[in-house]
């Protein structure tokens, strides 16, 4: 839970960002304040309950988003970030995969702080969305999956076109790929684990079976395409299309997702 709070608090620093640092007085743009013992105070007042205002007024700020794209969706279901001023959405690779389970954890989190139902429900709008738009196909080799990446703009996600990501960082797109983007139909399998987990606890705060069964068929996938692992060889390649298991990019360092998951 700890660790949930701090990614919340994290939030609202990014949120409440007024200008860039400009000197040695100044942090995230806001005076430096020190106690007597020159221990560093939040700007939010009273001291007691900083923390707690911080996690707060991050979930307030997220529950009531106040953005919405021209077709209709919030800009976090098609963009991976945003300005914090304009709040103008970030025209790079989506990531719901990963984003929707760190706001997961950190919404299950809150609601076990606060009690407030409002947390519990933007888990599930999340979760839900990624249910109905951003699994892989049943009959695929790795079926009824969430897809890691989508295009920026798309609330329907399918893989992120590595071509486009590596013309737009200014990467070549000749031989190798340059690591930005999957590709189109390609999913990242430890964010299988990742993502499936959430799923679980979602289940378990919630007691809705469709998340239960999400995390089945996640954890399925994970299970029957697990490979011996060796100091060389990680247990799911990093990067694979989904529907035929073709690798594209072979090694994987992150399985904690998929343990946690299996366990």
């Amino acid at each position: 839970m700890q660790r949930s709070m701090k990614r919340t608090c994290a939030l609202v620093v990014l949120l409440s960002t007024a200008a860039p640092a400009a000197g040695p007085s100044l942090l995230d743009g806001r005076p430096v304040v020190l106690d007597g013992g020159g221990k560093l105070l939040s700007w939010l007042t009273p001291q007691e309950g900083a923390y707690s205002a911080a996690a707060t007024t991050a979930w307030d700020f997220l529950v009531r988003w106040p953005r919405v794209e021209p077709d209709g969706f919030k800009t976090y279901f098609e963009y991976p970030g945003f300005n914090g001023l304009e709040l103008l959405p970030a025209t790079w690779v989506h990531n719901p995969a990963s984003l929707f389970a760190f706001l997961t954890d950190s919404g299950l989190s809150m609601y076990q702080y606060s009690g407030d139902p409002s947390a519990l429900a933007f888990v599930q709008s999340l979760l839900d969305h990624e249910l109905q738009h951003g699994l892989t196909p049943s009959g695929w080799s790795w079926s009824r999956v969430p897809f890691a990446s989508t295009m920026p703009g798309t609330h329907d996600y399918s893989g992120a076109d590595d071509v486009w990501a590596c013309r737009q960082s200014g990467a070549s797109t000749t031989g190798a790929a340059c690591g930005q983007g999957d590709g189109i139909g390609a999913i990242e399998p430890d964010k299988v684990g990742v993502l499936g987990y959430w799923f679980l606890r979602a289940y378990q705060a919630t007691g809705a079976t469709r998340y239960l069964e999400a995390a089945i068929a996640c954890a399925d996938a994970l299970a029957s395409h697990v490979r011996p692992g060796s100091a060389t060889q990680s247990p799911w390649p990093f990067r694979v299309l989904a529907q035929t298991d073709v690798v594209r990019e072979d090694y994987g360092s992150n399985v904690i997702g998929p343990i946690e998951l299996l366990d």
